[in-house]
């Protein structure tokens, strides 16, 4: 309850600075409804972004550009309305006191977000008239930043209170989730004042369109995420099928593949690329007859020869799925070495992407440690454990696999206790 106090007061009083700062004059009042009808039309069409139960909508765009354009009251105003109407149509089943303390917060802490971010806008000179100008790009750019800053350090400061963690784990979260979207967020709010700056007043038909264009875009991503997705599952289905005893197996990299990305500073979105890399690298084997996969003895150097062409396949494969094509070089580079004496093209450390260096030690970690139990026994290796298994690594590291990698990976399986 202090908290939303807290909250509230902050609120009336950026209100009444908000007031003064940039007060809204009677002519300005048509456009501004007309933008709140706008934004209250884009929060009612919220998109999912791919699996992650995350929506988003492109009513930020057309908040920041009410505060690029008529100032912070006018955004703060159109925020805390529409931030209030959505919370409302989210939990009107409720009927506890408790949803309309919910509501309250959320409402007061949008309008703290936006007139904060226009009163500090007020700060840059540009013309609200000149919608070329680099005053009122840099505006539309920094209403997003400053909006979101404002924003998140808010909610971090109400989940810490709530959940005990400190405020800056909970922001830095956010901002690793949505830190790249904001300037796309930034220039869509550029693309909504153009038309609203030519059109003005109730002639708002032109600016409908850059937001439902923006919505249309994050529906097909989603569609196309959906479709991504299905297809690595049906491709490491296809693989367990060819090869049973590779089901637990590309499980194990994929996850594993993953954090160790994480731990090496790659971009969330860049590790579940390696994720599913990892899932997929040995799709080349579906070419590779069963005798040769299963022989319980060593290979002979024709066979070998057979097994060294599974990576080069596996690449070929995913180059001619469109969707897959940034994997295929990762897929086809994951047996080659530091040293220059991997395959299949004996290519040397630094012409060996990252991606194919993590692959390459989760792939062999996995292979030495598989459980005999479970039926994943490979035919031609005994299991070693896991003390054995990460001493090989680390004797190998330099020459065949990459020493960043081992010592990242190595952290990694320490921190889930396998």
């Amino acid at each position: 309850m202090s908290a939303l106090l807290l909250t509230l007061t902050v609120c009336l009083a950026l209100l009444v600075v908000g007031w003064f700062n940039s007060p809204i004059e009677v002519r300005e009042w048509q456009a501004i409804i007309g933008l709140l009808v706008l934004a209250l039309a884009a929060e009612l069409l919220p998109v999912q972004l791919g699996n992650t139960g995350i929506h988003v909508t492109a009513t930020m765009p057309v908040i920041c550009a009410a505060i690029v354009v008529h100032g912070a009251l006018a955004g703060g105003l159109i925020d805390g309305f529409v931030t209030m109407f959505a919370g409302y149509m989210a939990l009107r089943r409720r009927k506890d006191i408790h949803r309309w303390l919910w509501i309250s917060f959320n409402a007061s802490q949008a309008m703290i977000s936006a007139i904060g971010a226009g009163i500090l806008i007020s700060l840059i000179p540009y013309s609200r008239a000149s919608y070329l100008s680099t005053g009122m790009l840099w505006a539309s750019i920094l209403s997003v930043g400053l909006y979101m800053a404002i924003n998140s350090s808010a909610v971090a400061w109400m989940k810490s209170r709530i959940e005990g963690r400190s405020m800056f784990y909970w922001l830095s979260t956010q901002w690793r989730m949505v830190g790249p979207k904001y300037v796309i967020h930034g220039l869509i709010a550029l693309i909504v004042i153009a038309p609203y700056n030519l059109t003005h007043g109730w002639s708002m038909v032109a600016v409908f369109v850059p937001v439902l264009a923006a919505r249309n875009y994050l529906r097909l991503r989603h569609r196309q995420m959906n479709t991504y997705r299905e297809t690595v599952r049906a491709l490491g289905l296809m693989i367990q099928h060819a090869h049973p005893y590779t089901s637990g197996h590309l499980y194990r990299v994929s996850v594993w593949g993953a954090k160790t990305a994480s731990c090496l500073g790659l971009s969330e979105e860049d590790a579940e690329l390696v994720s599913d890399a990892a899932m997929l690298h040995d799709i080349g084997k579906i070419a590779v007859s069963e005798e040769i996969l299963d022989k319980p003895g060593k290979l002979n150097e024709d066979e070998w020869k057979v097994i060294h062409k599974h990576p080069e396949t596996g690449a070929q494969i995913l180059s001619e799925i469109t969707l897959f094509e940034s994997l295929s070089d990762w897929v086809g580079s994951h047996h080659e070495r530091p040293d220059g004496k991997g395959y299949p093209h004996g290519l040397r450390d630094d012409q060996i992407p990252i991606q194919s260096k993590i692959i390459a030690v989760v792939d062999a970690f996995d292979a030495m440690v598989v459980d005999s139990e479970i039926g994943e026994k490979r035919p031609y290796r005994m299991p070693r454990t896991l003390p054995e298994a990460i001493q090989e690594l680390r004797n190998n590291a330099g020459s065949q696999f990459d020493p960043k990698v081992v010592a990242a990976f190595t952290e990694v399986v320490e921190g889930m206790n396998v």
